[in-house]
């Protein structure tokens, strides 16, 4: 039986942690760097954390933010974590470990739990509404990641709502990221009312009533049922699994599903509810990297 070490990489926090046969333990957790993409800061993060655990470990599954190529990462944004220009992930890891390494996208290492510990079966879509949006597909019992690895950035797909002038991170306008995110939510707030919220300011307000409040969520959930819709018309999906702190929010998940019931037949797709919680990155990659392994 295998030991990996699972690592997370994520914009605010990089965790690690012992999985053997499916059970974590020993998590840590240590504050993302500020990079603004530049690789050196990083990677020293990097190999303090990792260094450790040189001989404890059989192989290492990484879920990182970015996307992944062939163990290289880069972000869709240069200002994120990783910048424009690749990393060359997996190569810094296998050096530091001397064991082999698997990196992912962190949602659609998010997907793969969801659809591995499901009991339900079928072609399933992910979508994560937090900070960001971002997705993963999982199609014939196979992740999708593409032959460059943005398959599943589900955030970056056009929107048909009508949206602020400025740009995505990504470099496009429309994308239901910025219409649909925590971010893009606390910055209608601020827009509208000309003061500064957070997502969960915005919630709360929803939820005593308020009716611009209400306004800004509910486009947040049109876009994101709009998209399930597309994916649904491309893909002929069976099911989507809703994630994310504004995805697992009291209600948002209605919300979406009242948009999709209000669509012609054709569109309708059984929604759930993500429910492999904070570690779905960490599992779904020890999940999918211990499936190529074998």
């Amino acid at each position: 039986m295998k030991t990996y070490l699972s690592i997370d990489i994520g914009g605010t926090k990089i965790s690690a942690a012992m999985i053997n046969d499916g059970v974590i333990s020993d998590i840590v957790k240590i504050q993302s760097p500020n990079t603004s993409g530049d690789h050196r800061i990083i990677e020293q993060a990097l190999r303090d954390l990792i260094y450790p655990y040189k001989g404890m470990v059989d192989a290492c599954s990484v879920a990182t933010a970015g996307i992944v190529s062939d163990g290289r990462v880069r972000a869709m944004s240069p200002s994120r974590l990783w910048g424009h220009t690749e990393f060359n992930l997996k190569g810094l890891i296998e050096g530091l470990l001397d064991k082999p390494a698997y990196i992912i996208n962190d949602a659609q290492a998010a997907a793969y739990c969801e659809y591995v510990t499901s009991q339900n079966s079928g072609d399933m879509g992910y979508i994560t509404v937090s900070t960001g949006v971002g997705g993963g597909l999982v199609i014939n019992g196979k992740l999708l990641t593409g032959s460059t690895g943005l398959a599943g950035h589900i955030g970056h797909v056009s929107s048909n709502i009508i949206a602020d002038d400025e740009p995505c991170n990504c470099g496009r306008y429309g994308c239901v990221e910025s219409i649909a995110s925590g971010t893009a939510i606390a910055a209608s707030a601020a827009k509208i009312l000309g003061e500064t919220f957070t997502a969960k300011d915005i919630f709360k307000q929803y939820y005593s009533g308020d009716e611009i409040a209400a306004q800004i969520i509910n486009r947040s959930a049109l876009a994101i049922a709009n998209v399930i819709a597309d994916m649904k018309a491309t893909l002929d999906l069976n099911r989507m699994v809703i994630g994310g702190s504004v995805g697992l929010a009291d209600g948002y998940i209605d919300l979406v599903v009242k948009h999709i019931n209000s669509m012609p037949s054709n569109f309708m797709i059984q929604v759930e509810r993500a429910a492999c919680a904070e570690s779905s990155e960490l599992l779904g990659a020890y999940y999918w990297a211990n499936n190529h392994m074998s």
